[in-house]
């Protein structure tokens, strides 16, 4: 099945992505892919993971800015694709959840926590998928 494939692969990128030996390599040699099956692919559940492994690698290097992966604002466009789906209510929860794992990641950088908290549908989307449980 196509798409189990292309799921099991961004995992394995976002997995690949946790630890910093290899996160250089994924960084070169993912992003493009990850962008590429985000932008491209039609089935929400794989674009999703797709842009987790982007939230997760535009967080690399946590608050240290020389250890930045992306351009300066990438994180902020990421954390506005996150929102975008976390407050869709036409996409299911299950979905849904990945958009707070991409946040939780891309929430280190202040300016994004910032946006976030602002942001009240936001905040009121991820309550709400607290309180409606797995």
């Amino acid at each position: 099945n196509r798409e189990v494939d292309q799921m099991i692969a961004v995992e394995a990128l976002i997995h690949a992505a946790g630890k910093a030996k290899r996160a250089s390599f994924i960084t070169a040699n993912g992003v493009t892919l990850l962008k590429d099956i985000y932008k491209k692919n039609e089935n929400d559940s794989v674009r999703i993971r797709a842009l987790v492994g982007l939230c997760k690698l535009g967080s690399a290097g946590g608050t240290d800015f020389s250890m930045k992966q992306f351009a300066e604002g990438s994180t902020l466009k990421l954390a506005k694709q996150c929102r975008k789906w976390l407050c869709n209510e036409e996409i299911k929860a299950s979905t849904r959840r990945w958009a707070v794992e991409g946040l939780a990641y891309l929430t280190f950088d202040a300016d994004v926590k910032e946006e976030f908290v602002e942001d009240k549908t936001a905040m009121q989307a991820m309550f709400q998928l607290a309180k409606i449980g797995r």
